[in-house]
């Protein structure tokens, strides 16, 4: 018992999450006073308190964990998926492959229908492709299914795009860091969106990384290789979502859908008016929360058929909050109560 406490111990203080000196000196501390009892104690005495202490280090470092996770994804300024990784909706994978001198780490990842996040840890050997005025590192990268079906790319030309006939993904969003210059580390994030709420499960999905793609201020470099990561078997513990209901309708607009899911609120209306490109007010489009905040949107999909237009969005409002009340303002048209289903 005690090598094997010994060695998870061991795991748990050398993994990557950020352990605090005040904290590792109590844990040391703890450990410490159970290793100097009386060896002629019971052997159950020290199981149980060894047990307790690994327990008490996992408690402790598993806030450490989510904040580590939550860094990554701060920078997007989404609150919506702040509040899904707190509540623990998050996979921490150890799913990790090297080419041409270059290794990628998949740390971690969520999925739901509206939005997929993805965080990678890079390390690059040959130093001297970071030196210089950096402007951006991103991946080149493509998710595909158990069945070979491709759910999202990034990275791409349009030239490179073939893959893809309709893609499903609204938009995508990147964020580097370099974590470590001397060692070659960078912390790559990047977060791809579906407006039509129709990302598909990923369980046993696949990563494929082709090119790591690095940005001067006057030129760019990019490493061909090949970069397999698996997306582990989902592990959420439970997917929080559910819908609403509209208590009036307003002239002109139709409520298609609308759900909560954890990483944001998706919103299907339909308009009696025909909108070409971008003449929708999309950005003017407000919900409410019973609370008095206000949510915004900038992105959205639409498309025309029958002389209606059927708009896509999603809010940034995490399942997680269980708001029961929500007022939603569509510009020149007027105001719709939602209310939360119970099932």
């Amino acid at each position: 018992m005690r090598y094997d406490f010994e060695t998870e111990l061991s795991k748990v203080l050398n993994s990557e999450c950020t352990i605090s000196d005040k904290v590792r000196t109590s844990i040391d501390n703890a450990y410490e006073s159970i290793r100097k009892k009386n060896k002629r104690k019971k052997y159950f005495k020290n199981t149980i308190a060894a047990a307790m202490c690994l327990l008490m280090v996992c408690a402790i470092l598993s806030n450490d964990v989510i904040a580590s996770v939550i860094k990554s994804f701060l920078n997007f300024n989404d609150k919506g998926i702040e509040t899904a990784i707190n509540n623990g909706y998050i996979n921490r994978t150890e799913s990790e492959t090297t080419n041409n001198d270059i290794s990628i780490k998949l740390q971690s990842y969520f999925a739901d229908s509206n939005k997929i996040g993805i965080s990678f840890k890079i390390k690059i050997e040959d130093l001297s492709l970071l030196k210089g005025d950096i402007e951006k590192i991103y991946l080149s990268y493509s998710i595909i299914d158990k069945n070979g079906n491709y759910i999202g790319q990034s990275g791409y030309t349009e030239e490179e795009n073939l893959n893809i006939k309709k893609s499903i993904i609204s938009s995508i969003e990147d964020k580097f860091e370099l974590l470590n210059l001397e060692n070659g580390e960078i912390q790559y994030d990047t977060i791809l969106e579906s407006c039509d709420s129709s990302i598909p499960k990923i369980e046993e999905a696949v990563i494929k990384v082709d090119k790591v793609n690095i940005l001067y201020k006057n030129n760019k470099t990019s490493i061909k290789g090949n970069w397999t990561l698996k997306l582990i078997q989902n592990n959420f513990e439970y997917v929080k979502e559910y819908n609403y209901s509209a208590l009036n309708s307003i002239p002109n607009i139709d409520i298609v859908s609308i759900k909560a899911e954890p990483t944001s609120l998706n919103i299907i209306f339909n308009v009696n008016q025909v909108y070409e490109n971008k003449e929708f007010p999309i950005d003017n489009l407000i919900l409410i929360d019973e609370n008095g905040n206000e949510y915004k949107t900038n992105i959205c999909s639409m498309n025309t058929n029958d002389g209606k237009t059927t708009i896509s969005t999603n809010f940034k409002i995490s399942s997680y909050e269980e708001h029961k009340l929500l007022k939603l303002i569509i510009p020149n048209y007027g105001q719709i109560k939602l209310q939360k289903k119970i099932n």
